[in-house]
């Protein structure tokens, strides 16, 4: 693998982490909001 193809899959990688993470917390706050606000002390 060349020096592209990796930083490109490194790339996608987080892209796809990213929205996996994203998306968990949108939907953790829409169903659990004041469980998801104590895990992460938020002052809301």
């Amino acid at each position: 693998m060349d020096l592209k193809s990796v930083r490109w899959c490194w790339l996608k990688a987080m892209y796809i982490y990213s929205a996996v993470i994203a998306s968990a917390f949108g939907v953790g706050i829409l169903l659990f909001p004041d469980m998801m606000i104590s895990i992460f002390n938020s002052p809301i």
